[in-house]
This record gives C-alpha cells, sequence and structure tokens, in this order.
C-alpha cells in the first residue's frame, strides 16, 4: 500500500510539474501588447486558461507532498506496531 501511494504521489508531483511548465511556457511567449482586438481577446482567453493551470498545478503539487507525508507517517506507525 504505501509504495502505491509514494507512486501516485511522485506521478501527480511529475504531472503537475509538466503542467506547469507548459503553462508557463505559454505565458512567456505572449506578445507583451497587440494592437489588434482579436489578438488581444484570444491571448486573454489563452493567457487566463494558462494561468488556471499554473494554479491547478500548484495544488497538485501541494497534494503530492501532502500525500508523501502521508506515506511516510503511515509507514512510521506500520514500524512502530510491528516493534
Amino acid at each position: 500500500m504505501s509504495l502505491s501511494i509514494s507512486n501516485n504521489a511522485r506521478n501527480l508531483f511529475a504531472s503537475a510539474q509538466d503542467k506547469a511548465s507548459n503553462a508557463a511556457v505559454n505565458l512567456a511567449k505572449l506578445p507583451a501588447q497587440s494592437s489588434a482586438t482579436s489578438a488581444i481577446q484570444s491571448n486573454s482567453q489563452s493567457s487566463t486558461q494558462d494561468l488556471v493551470n499554473l494554479k491547478e498545478s500548484e495544488i497538485e503539487a501541494k497534494t503530492a507532498a501532502k500525500l508523501l507525508a502521508t506515506d511516510k507517517q503511515i509507514s512510521g506507525s506500520l514500524l512502530d506496531v510491528l516493534a
């Protein structure tokens, strides 16, 4: 059970890291200012989604960290019971 929790947490963290990286790259590629209204609207929708992806990846990374901490606690409890 413990190994599964650790693996899931690591996979979740890796996924969050990839999502954050992709969103950051997309945001960095956006022009600082655009004169065309349609380009502004398109960039606004794209940048909004990228910002949402950044926040989601933050939450996922925090969740992964909590899973790893819980896994460590469970392992410690099991060792205490067996001792």
